[in-house]
């Protein structure tokens, strides 16, 4: 009974409406989580602070109180997950009021949170909804909304913009988004290039473009994008540059691009591809530029069997520049590059191909291919007098000068 009563007297005293946290700091609310409060209260409060505006001055002394508070939390009530959950928030309320992140020192997690650096127990982001409710949204700047480096994680509230619908330029690099939903650019219509490299996408879902039948420029390097499937790019059938640089891929299936009627230049330098289906570059009839150096490639596809197409390249009837380097080729068959009546360019530096092979393709092409350099020791040679020939990049909208 007596416990009761007790329980019931500390309600009544630390009531947070008794206490009109409207009037309180997110300080003044934080000094109370050090008082023996019942975990419901504890919970409230912690809300409570997250929700009011963060004090202008003695920052640090700010985060070293709640850092205090969060470790003091009664595990039994606040496991690991729960504190995360409360640091997570903390840091996204810390980088809307100063616009910096969060730091906190690695000794301090390491600690507490059995062993684990920061980067691991702070992974937050921000809906697009909760910037523009925020006011940290840019505007839209003649046609083009640069929304680069802001630690968006979803594409929620992106059709709310106002004017959205007129942009033709979309930057979303360098955030934190590590899947494209279905429909997520519904209503941009007008969208001719749209940059997403520097993010963590791993999944990218049926339909996620669906819409953007203007776009010529895509931008998806530098993400964690491990399989190529037709159906990723259904409705770009205007889409002219492709960037899928730097990321998993392994293995590039049967017509992979095969929506891409009218795709010019293709990057898929820096992943992981090994295998290769000689359907792969199905469809890309007005490809000019195949990037597909710093893979792991140690042979070109070829059909033995004599039947159509030839070799994995046969189809691609307007190839200009192809960019093998950089692999681990050790035999080039002699119908490789059959098909391919119109390429002026084709790298083959540090593969591991001899210099008979060099020879061999060099009569084939005779002079219409202006550079053909197969052997690595060779390569060094060049790089020390300074005579590289690097694939040249190409200018934003996709077609090479």
């Amino acid at each position: 009974m007596k416990k009761i009563v007790v329980i019931i007297f500390l309600l009544g005293i630390f009531s947070l409406d008794a206490m009109e946290p409207e009037k309180k700091s997110a300080e003044q609310l934080q000094s109370l989580l050090t008082q023996k409060l019942p975990a419901e209260l504890q919970v409230d409060i912690l809300e409570r602070i997250l929700k009011n505006p963060f004090p202008q001055q003695n920052i640090q002394n700010f985060l070293k109180n709640f850092l205090n508070v969060i470790i003091s939390l009664d595990p039994a009530f606040f496991p690991q997950e729960v504190k995360k959950q409360y640091l997570n928030a903390f840091a996204k309320q810390w980088y809307l009021t100063y616009e910096k992140e969060l730091k906190i020192p690695e000794l301090w997690t390491k600690r507490h949170f059995k062993g684990q650096t920061p980067e691991k127990i702070l992974d937050w982001g921000f809906s697009i909804a909760e910037l523009q409710k925020a006011g940290k949204l840019p505007q839209i700047k003649v046609g083009k909304l640069d929304l680069k480096y802001l630690k968006i994680n979803s594409l929620q509230g992106l059709q709310d913009i106002p004017n959205i619908a007129k942009i033709s330029e979309l930057n979303l690099a360098f955030n934190r988004m590590n899947t494209i939903p279905p429909n997520a650019f519904a209503g941009l219509q007008n969208l001719t290039d749209l940059d997403l490299p520097g993010n963590q996408i791993s999944t990218i879902q049926e339909n996620a473009f669906k819409g953007l039948n203007n776009l010529q420029w895509l931008n998806l390097g530098g993400n964690q994008i491990s399989t190529v499937l037709t159906y990723i790019f259904e409705g770009l059938s205007n889409l002219k540059t492709l960037w899928i640089t730097n990321n998993k891929i392994s293995y590039l299936p049967a017509k992979a691009f095969g929506k891409l009627n009218n795709l010019k230049w293709l990057k898929l330098s820096q992943n992981q591809i090994n295998r290769i289906s000689i359907n792969a570059f199905v469809g890309l009839q007005n490809l000019t530029d195949l990037d597909l150096s710093e893979n792991q490639i140690n042979r070109i596809p070829i059909n033995i069997a004599r039947r159509t197409p030839i070799n994995v390249f046969a189809e691609l009837n307007n190839l200009e520049s192809l960019n093998l380097s950089k692999n681990q080729i050790n035999k080039i068959p002699a119908n490789a590059f059959v098909g391919l009546n119109k390429l002026k360019l084709l790298d083959l530096r540090n593969n591991l191909l001899s210099e008979t092979t060099e020879e061999r393709l060099r009569k084939k092409f005779g002079d219409r291919v202006k550079f053909i350099d197969l052997s690595f020791k060779k390569e060094i040679k060049r790089n020390q007098r300074k005579l590289r020939c690097p694939l040249p990049s190409p200018p934003k909208g996709g077609e090479l000068p």
